[in-house]
């Protein structure tokens, strides 16, 4: 171990009090991390508990701790299709998060939780955001997610539904500039449940989430937030309960 804190080697072991677990997150090798808020130990191998018994053995053992959440979490979480250990501590996390526009019907559904059990949840949250405000909002009526087919009638229309023309035949350049990010993400907002190939929008999602969401481009993000959040309305929305 250097100075810096990285064990670097071939092999051997590192061991962490258990009392120092809730100081630390875990990330396996490859995730997205932001770099800010609980320190974060990279996983290159597998985590494994430590019984104290007179072999010296230990048992192995999955380590399930929600530390540490962030927009990042919530949003990658949808878009892989994770299984949320904890998805109340995600619902509420919103709260306090700069922007209410994250996807949460898929965490309702896994924890099997009602629109109304959901406000309620939301009220008791103590937050002086105003993501709070809106959450609660796009609880009561999310319909505004939608965005209206561009009409044929005007150049910037035309433009859009070339591009949807091309979501539909999955087609869509691996790297687009700016202006034709920003159509795409609001002609996905435009999609029926019937025109949607779930594993391949979500996977071009993240992709575009990984390359532009930490560059800090608030329009950018916005998009991606709104076009995340209308996905996972138009593929959760009917499972969660009133």
């Amino acid at each position: 171990m250097t100075c810096s804190g990285k064990v670097t080697g071939t092999g051997g072991h590192f061991f962490i009090d258990e009392n120092l677990l809730s100081q630390v997150s875990f990330i396996r090798e490859g995730e997205f991390s932001e770099k800010k808020g609980r320190p974060v130990l990279k996983i290159i191998g597998e985590a494994r508990s430590i019984n104290h018994s007179a072999t010296g053995k230990g048992e192995r053992a999955q380590i399930y701790r929600t530390k540490g959440i962030r927009a990042s979490d919530i949003i990658l979480g949808f878009l892989r299709s994770e299984k949320i250990a904890e998805p109340n501590n995600y619902i509420t996390q919103i709260c306090h998060e700069n922007s209410a526009f994250l996807p949460f019907y898929f965490l309702l559904k896994q924890a099997n939780m009602s629109m109304s059990e959901a406000t309620i949840i939301v009220n008791n949250e103590h937050s002086t955001q105003q993501a709070k405000v809106k959450l609660l909002e796009r609880i009561a009526d999310d319909s505004s997610l939608k965005m209206t087919m561009p009409s044929e009638g005007n150049a910037s229309g035309q433009r859009k539904l070339g591009v949807r023309s091309a979501l539909l035949k999955k087609k869509i350049p691996a790297n687009p500039d700016k202006p034709y990010l920003i159509d795409f993400l609001l002609i996905i907002r435009t999609l029926q449940k019937n025109e949607v190939d779930a594993k391949f929008l979500k996977g071009h999602l993240e992709k575009l989430f990984n390359r532009h969401y930490a560059q800090g481009d608030s329009r950018v993000n916005d998009e991606i937030r709104r076009a995340v959040c209308y996905l996972d309305w138009l593929l959760n929305q009917s499972y969660v309960r009133k």
